[in-house]
């Protein structure tokens, strides 16, 4: 089930990225969430620590299958979804988005 999610936001990543060539990886969260969740649905949206597990092992196999791309080649859909999960998985991780808004407001 966890391959299946990574290979569907690994292709939702790159059809995206052909279409639009995006440069920053927050283009592609909409695209890469969506293919994860018919694999995620029956996780709750409240129960944070469990999708944030289930994002985490997905972001691990995405970071495994990227390490075999070739050296100097562009990214592949595995970075896209490894940068999209980084991103996603501060968000989930409890006292994140608190400290991010002070630093934003009082700087660091």
């Amino acid at each position: 089930m966890i391959e299946e999610a990574l290979e569907a936001a690994r292709l939702a990543a790159e059809t995206e990225q052909t279409a639009f060539e995006h440069s920053a990886t927050y283009r592609y969260e909409k695209c890469v969430l969506e293919a994860i969740k018919p694999f995620i649905e029956h996780i709750s949206i409240l129960d944070r620590p469990e999708r944030r597990a289930v994002y985490v092992v997905i972001q691990k196999l995405a970071q495994r299958h990227d390490a075999k791309r070739p050296w100097g080649t562009k990214w592949s859909g595995y970075t896209i979804v490894d940068a999209v999960l980084g991103s996603v998985i501060a968000y989930l991780t409890p006292g994140f988005a608190e400290a991010k808004r002070y630093a934003d407001i009082y700087g660091s």
